[in-house]
C-alpha cells in the first residue's frame, strides 16, 4: 500500500471516529466546545497525531485565535431589524470555523429588561438561513441557537453606561484569551462599534466610545461603522469628519454606502477589467451616455422628519447614485487589489465634476407630500419644497469624457421599483462584422427588481461581454426597458449575498475598498454642496406618485440641456408672486421700449443678468473659434473685481464650447496681495474657472506680482517681465479677446483717475498706486496702449448700483482722466457693452 493511499484511509478513519465521538458528547460539552478556538486547536492536534508521519507542531506557532466583540448601537431599531442582525449571523456561521470567536452586544435605550425580551424577539423573527446555502434546517436551528446564546443586551443612556459596557466587552475578551492561553496559542481581539443611529447623535456615541470603550491591551483593534447621512453640506461634513479625527485614525473609520456592497455593484470593476475591448470604448469617443437610476414605489412616511430635511439629492444622489457612476467613470487602477489607487482615482474624477447650475436640475415632489409632511410632523400651514425627484445632468470635464452626457435620477412613489447603471454606446461604435446593427449597443447593470426581477448583467447582442465563469447563470426571460430579450443576453449571479453582509464582512477582513473615505465624502459635498446652492427657492414640480408618474416626469436631455417633456411648467420661472408695483411695471415697459443699439459710440447688448452673461459666454465661443480656425490660437485677458465671478461660474459650466488647448488666459490687471489673498484676482479664476477646464498649465499667465523679495517690488522689474512675455507669445501684442468691467468711480482695470497711469503710451504693463483710500495700496494693470490693441474688448457691467456712474460717463464721455473707462478706445478692433437691465434702467427688476 502506497504511503498517500495509507494517509488517505487513516484520515478518513480519525475524521469518523471523531465525528463519532463528538455526537456521543453530551449538550454541555458541545456548549461548551462549540465557536471556541480551543475547540479547533482540539481537532488541529489530534489530526497532526494520526498523520502517517511525526510532525512536530510548536503550539506558539499555529494562527493566533481571534476574537471579536460586535457592538451594535440601535440594535432595536429598523435597519437593524432588516438588515444587520442577519449580517452578523451569516458572517458568525462564515467565520465560526476559523480559530475565530464572537460576542455580540446589542445597545439601545430601552431598559435592561425590557430591552432583553425586545431583542430576543427580534433575533427569533429575522435571523434565518433562507438565503444561505448548503445548511440544512436542523443545522440552521442549532447555528441560531448558538448565535443567540452569543447575543447579549445592554442599555446605553448615559457615560456611565459606556463605562459598565466596556467592564461587560472585557469580560469576554478576557474568557477567550484566557481558553487561547490553556493551549497555548496566541490571542488578538477586535471591537467593531456599529452605529445604527441619527447622525445627530454620531460625534457624542463616538467621543463616549474613544473615552470609555478603546482597548488598552495590546493586539486590540477597534472598528466605527457609520451610515449615512455624513452630513447635509460641505460644512456640515467637514465639521463631522474633523471631529471624528480627533478620536479615530481614518483607517478604524468605515462610512457605509450599502449600494456598493450590492452583488451587481461589486461586478463592475471585475466586467470592465476582464473585458479589454469593453474598456477600450469606455470614453467619449464610443459612449453616448450614461445613466445611474434608482426609483422606489415607496413613500416617505416612515421617515418624514429626515427627509424634509434631506430630500432626494442627499438621501441618494450625493452617494448611492454618485458612487455608481464613479464605478464606470475612474481609471482603473493598475493592480486591481490596490484600495488605495482605486480610491485616489475616484477621487480624481469627483475633481473632474464640472459646477451644476440651475438648469442641470431638475425637481419633483409627490402630490401627496405636503399633507404627509403636515399630518405626520404638525406642521400645517407651512410650505415644504423638499424634492421626492431629482434628476440631473452631470457632466466631467477630463479627456476620457469631455461631451458625454451623465444622468443621475431618483423618485419615491414612482411606477416600479429599480436600481441600474445603464451605458448606452453611440450607433454603430461597436458593432461585430455581419451583425445588424439596428440598435445601439447597451450595457446595463441591474442592481435590483425592475423587469429583471433579479439583479442581473444585461448587454446587446452586438456587445459581446466575458463574464467570470462559474458566477453567473445566463437566463432567457426578462423585459428591459420595454425592449423583448431577444436584444439581450442576460446573466444572473449564481450566488447572490445581502449587501449589509458583505459590507459586515468587509469590516472584519478590514477591507475598506466599499467605504467612503475622508477626501472622498468632502471632494463629493464640494460638488453637491455647491449644486444645492444654486436651486435657491424652485418649485419643485407635482407629480401623481404611483402608476402614471414616469409619464408626468417625462424628460429630455443632451450634453448642454435637460428639461421636462412638459413644456408648460418652467423650472426657471415657477413663482408667480406679485413682485412689482404698478409704477415698477409701467416702468419697466417704458424703459424695455426704448433700449438703444448703442451707448458711449459703441455696441449696447442688454438683457437681464442671466441672459446677458449667457450671451457673452456665446459671443466668447464665437470669438474664439473663428480666431482659431484664422490663426490657430485665441488669447484672452480678464479683468479682477465681483463682475468677471459669475462669468467664470457660467463658463464652468460649459467647458466643451471651448478648445481650451489652443486658448491662452491672461490677466488684465491684479492687485499686489499674496496669492492666497480673497482679494487676489488670479485665486477667483482659479476657484471659479480655472480649476474645471482642461486647459495645459502653460496657456495660464498669471501676473507676477512677487519674483525676487517683496509683493510688487519695482525692482523685480515684475511688470516688464510680463510685458516680454506678451510680446513673446502675442503676435503684435494684440490680444484677441479683453473683458473689462468698470468700478462706481468709473475705473477700469487697475487704471484710477488722476495717476500718470492714464498718461501711458508705449508701456503694455505697468505697476500703479491703488485707488485712494483702498487698503491695497499697489497694483499691476495692463495700459490703455495694450488694452486698445485687442481685437474685441466687452464692458461687462451688472447691478442696479452701477447705473449711476453709466448715466455720468454717458454725459461726459470724453474726460478719461476723470472717468477711465472712457480712455478704451480700441485703435482697430471693436468694442461691445453688455450691461444688463439692473444697471441699465437704475432699479432692480428682479
Amino acid at each position: 500500500m502506497s504511503k498517500s493511499l495509507l494517509s488517505f484511509q487513516l484520515e478518513v478513519l480519525f475524521w469518523s471516529d471523531t465525528h463519532s465521538y463528538m455526537k456521543k458528547m453530551n449538550r454541555s460539552h458541545m456548549d461548551f466546545f462549540n465557536g471556541h478556538c480551543f475547540f479547533h486547536m482540539f481537532l488541529l492536534l489530534l489530526l497532526t497525531i494520526t498523520s502517517i508521519m511525526p510532525v512536530v507542531i510548536n503550539p506558539k506557532e499555529i494562527e493566533s485565535c481571534r476574537h471579536t466583540t460586535i457592538i451594535l448601537i440601535g440594535a432595536t431599531g429598523d435597519l437593524a431589524r432588516k438588515y444587520l442582525w442577519q449580517g452578523f449571523f451569516e458572517l458568525f456561521i462564515k467565520e465560526q470555523a476559523r480559530l475565530t470567536t464572537f460576542t455580540f452586544i446589542g445597545c439601545a435605550r430601552s431598559d435592561q429588561d425590557s430591552g432583553e425580551i425586545k431583542l430576543q424577539k427580534i433575533l427569533l423573527d429575522v435571523v434565518s438561513c433562507d438565503d444561505i446555502s448548503n445548511i440544512s434546517p436542523g443545522n440552521c436551528q442549532i447555528l441560531k441557537k448558538d448565535f443567540i446564546k452569543l447575543t447579549h443586551y445592554h442599555m446605553l443612556k448615559g457615560e456611565e453606561m459606556y463605562a459598565s459596557l466596556n467592564d461587560k466587552i472585557e469580560v469576554f475578551q478576557r474568557k477567550a484569551a484566557k481558553q487561547a492561553e490553556g493551549v497555548g496559542i496566541g490571542f488578538i481581539s477586535d471591537r467593531i462599534f456599529y452605529l445604527s443611529i441619527p447622525p445627530f447623535a454620531y460625534l457624542d456615541t463616538s467621543r463616549n466610545i474613544h473615552k470609555f470603550c478603546r482597548p488598552s491591551t495590546p493586539y486590540s483593534g477597534l472598528r466605527l461603522v457609520l451610515e449615512k447621512p455624513f452630513g447635509k453640506d460641505y460644512a456640515s461634513a467637514k465639521f463631522m469628519s474633523d471631529e471624528l479625527a480627533k478620536h479615530f485614525r481614518e483607517e478604524e473609520i468605515y462610512r457605509v454606502d450599502h449600494y456598493l456592497a450590492k452583488p451587481i455593484a461589486m461586478q463592475v470593476l471585475p466586467v470592465r477589467t476582464n473585458n479589454v475591448h469593453l474598456e477600450m470604448v469606455l470614453n467619449r469617443n464610443h459612449v453616448e451616455k450614461v445613466e445611474v437610476v434608482l426609483t422606489e414605489t415607496s413613500d416617505v412616511k416612515d421617515r418624514l422628519e429626515y427627509y424634509d430635511e434631506y430630500g432626494v439629492i442627499r438621501d441618494i444622489l450625493q452617494n448611492h447614485l454618485t458612487e455608481l457612476l464613479l464605478l464606470v467613470t475612474m481609471d482603473l487602477p493598475k493592480n486591481a487589489t490596490n484600495k488605495e489607487e482605486i480610491e485616489q482615482n475616484k477621487i480624481r474624477v469627483l475633481q473632474k465634476f464640472q459646477a451644476l447650475s440651475p438648469g442641470d436640475i431638475l425637481l419633483g415632489q409627490y402630490q401627496n407630500y405636503g399633507s404627509e409632511i403636515q399630518e405626520g410632523l404638525q406642521k400645517s400651514g407651512s410650505t415644504h419644497l423638499t424634492p421626492t425627484f431629482a434628476a440631473v445632468l452631470l457632466r466631467i470635464n477630463s479627456k476620457r469624457w469631455q461631451g458625454v452626457p451623465f444622468v443621475l435620477m431618483s423618485g419615491k412613489k414612482m411606477d416600479e421599483r429599480h436600481s441600474y447603471i445603464r451605458i448606452v454606446f453611440k450607433d454603430r461604435s461597436f458593432c461585430l462584422p455581419y451583425h445588424t446593427c439596428k440598435n445601439r449597443s447597451e450595457l446595463i447593470f441591474s442592481l435590483s427588481h425592475g423587469p429583471a426581477k433579479i439583479p442581473s448583467i444585461l448587454h446587446t447582442l452586438n456587445l459581446p461581454i466575458y463574464l467570470q465563469e462559474g458566477m453567473f447563470h445566463e437566463f432567457s426571460e426578462s423585459d428591459i426597458a420595454n425592449k423583448n430579450l431577444t436584444q439581450y443576453r442576460a446573466f444572473s449571479l449564481i450566488q447572490n449575498t445581502n449587501a449589509y453582509a458583505s459590507v459586515i464582512s468587509s469590516v472584519f477582513h478590514r477591507d475598506r475598498t466599499g467605504f467612503i473615505g475622508t477626501d472622498h465624502l468632502l471632494q463629493s459635498w464640494n460638488y453637491w454642496g455647491q449644486g444645492l446652492s444654486v436651486l435657491g427657492d424652485n418649485l419643485p414640480k407635482l407629480y401623481p406618485g404611483g402608476k402614471g408618474s414616469f409619464r408626468n416626469l417625462s424628460f429630455q436631455y443632451d450634453f448642454k440641456h435637460i428639461d421636462f417633456n412638459d413644456q408648460t411648467f418652467s423650472k426657471s420661472n415657477q413663482r408667480v408672486d406679485l413682485i412689482l408695483s404698478d409704477e415698477d411695471i409701467n416702468m419697466v415697459s417704458h424703459n424695455m421700449a426704448q433700449i438703444p443699439d448703442t451707448f458711449l459710440g459703441n455696441t449696447l447688448v442688454s438683457a437681464s443678468t442671466d441672459s446677458l452673461i449667457q450671451r457673452l459666454v456665446e459671443d466668447l465661443a464665437n470669438s474664439a473659434l473663428d480666431a482659431i480656425r484664422k490663426r490657430g490660437i485665441f488669447h484672452i485677458a480678464f479683468s479682477g473685481g465681483a463682475g468677471p465671478l459669475v462669468l467664470f461660474s457660467k463658463l464652468a459650466t460649459v467647458p466643451y464650447l471651448f478648445p481650451w488647448k489652443q486658448i491662452h488666459i491672461w490677466m488684465v490687471d491684479e492687485r499686489c496681495v499674496s496669492s492666497n489673498h480673497t482679494e487676489y484676482n488670479f485665486h477667483n479664476l482659479d476657484e471659479r474657472l480655472l480649476r474645471f477646464i482642461d486647459i495645459p498649465m502653460s496657456n495660464i499667465h498669471p501676473m507676477p506680482t512677487y519674483l525676487f523679495t517683496d509683493i510688487c517690488n519695482p525692482d523685480d522689474l515684475g511688470s516688464k517681465l510680463y510685458e516680454n512675455h506678451m510680446q513673446k507669445l502675442i503676435s503684435n501684442q494684440r490680444l484677441d479677446f479683453i473683458v473689462l468691467g468698470v468700478g462706481m468711480d468709473g475705473h477700469t482695470a487697475s487704471l484710477f483717475r488722476g495717476q500718470n497711469s492714464l498718461k501711458e503710451r508705449t508701456r503694455l504693463v505697468v505697476l500703479t498706486p491703488g485707488r485712494e483710500g483702498d487698503s491695497i495700496k499697489q497694483r499691476m494693470t495692463l495700459t490703455f496702449p495694450a488694452i486698445n490693441k485687442a481685437r474685441e474688448i466687452a464692458v461687462f457691467v451688472l447691478g442696479s448700483h452701477k447705473h449711476e456712474v453709466l448715466k455720468v460717463i454717458s454725459n461726459d464721455e470724453t474726460n478719461a482722466d476723470k472717468w477711465p473707462i472712457t480712455g478704451v478706445n480700441p485703435d482697430q478692433g471693436t468694442m461691445t457693452w453688455y450691461i444688463d437691465h439692473d444697471a441699465l434702467f437704475g432699479k432692480s427688476l428682479s
